[in-house]
């Protein structure tokens, strides 16, 4: 008997040592999160939140987190864009698709721990298009909601072709299993609630439906996937509002002066409406990502961008599926 539990014992440290080093000298760990991220446009808070005509975003806004003092880093929209991917836009305040950006992007930071980035661009007619719009006389798709395409070593990588995608590759990423650790979801013109030539029609209650129709055919694909249910998280965010300024939070010393936007937060592990009243913004946002994926926040020389703890883990720690707020405090209301 003593024989055995010896031999036990060393074919159990042997298969240890085996999977370690079968793991780069790391035991295993548990699956990355997947991540999805909606961008929409040009929508302030009290425009959505309880508006009917969106009906689809407040049933999701409901039932699960919605964080109620949410900020867009500045105007117009292209700053904005760049802020969720590198956590800095410099000294921009303009929507000229010709500016470029150098700084490290979250697509840098994910691709140096083996992760992978995907940007789904509605009306970008192949992967990997760097045009500045498209078609040219209506364009549904425009490069300034793309902010990938505004850094020149991503813009000319001749590997672009494999995180720059149009809309339609996200389904068939989603049923063959392929959906990235993270992706950005940009609707069309006529689908993000901003409006163009190509629309049908340009008033705001139109277009606030149609992109809610928009919302609920791709949030209902993400949730059907077999990897979103594994651990999933969808974020649902605006560029920035229509304001320029939100009160009282105008006078704040805060970076975030693009107005208050929605933030809803919809994970495939619980459920229950509940309400997030702490200051954030884009970048944090972004850091909050970042750590999730267990990597360094993006220095951008704002103190109150650090990733402070907004979304962390929930009961199961070592899922990394879940973003929730960790105060107490925090008005909540579940249903």
């Amino acid at each position: 008997m003593r024989l055995f539990s010896r031999v036990a014992f060393f074919l159990s440290f042997f298969l240890s040592l085996t999977l370690f080093v079968l793991s780069g000298g790391r035991m295993a760990q548990a699956a990355s999160p997947h991540i999805v991220l909606f961008i929409l446009e040009n929508k302030g808070f009290s425009q959505i939140i309880g508006n009917p005509d969106a009906p689809f975003l407040n049933q999701l806004a409901n039932n699960n987190m919605v964080m109620t003092n949410y900020h867009a880093m500045t105007h117009p929209s292209l700053p904005n864009y760049m802020e969720l991917i590198s956590g800095s836009s410099g000294t921009s305040h303009s929507d000229n698709p010709s500016q470029r950006f150098s700084g490290p992007t979250v697509l840098d930071l994910m691709r140096s721990k083996g992760l992978t980035v995907k940007g789904y661009f509605e009306g970008l007619p192949y992967a990997g298009f760097d045009g500045p719009r498209y078609p040219d006389h209506h364009p549904v798709y425009v490069q300034k909601h793309n902010p990938f395409m505004l850094v020149p070593r991503l813009r000319h990588d001749p590997r672009k072709s494999t995180f720059d995608h149009p809309l339609k590759d996200l389904e068939k990423d989603l049923s063959d299993g392929h959906l990235p650790e993270l992706a950005y979801v940009v609707p069309g013109l006529c689908h993000d609630m901003h409006g163009g030539r190509a629309c049908s029609s340009n008033r705001n209650a139109a277009l606030i439906r149609a992109g809610d129709r928009f919302m609920s055919s791709w949030v209902s694909k993400v949730e059907r996937s077999s990897q979103w249910k594994r651990g999933g998280v969808i974020l649902i965010v605006w560029d920035e509002s229509g304001r320029f300024f939100s009160r009282p939070f105008a006078d704040r010393h805060l970076p975030g002066k693009g107005g208050r936007v929605p933030l809803i937060c919809v994970t495939s592990t619980a459920s229950g409406h509940r309400t997030f009243s702490e200051y954030a913004d884009h970048r944090i946002l972004l850091n909050a990502i970042l750590s999730r994926f267990g990597l360094p926040p993006v220095a951008n020389g704002e103190k109150s961008s650090s990733f402070p703890g907004i979304f962390l883990e929930d009961r199961h720690p070592n899922d990394g599926t879940f973003f929730y707020p960790k105060r107490a405090d925090t008005v909540q209301s579940q249903r």
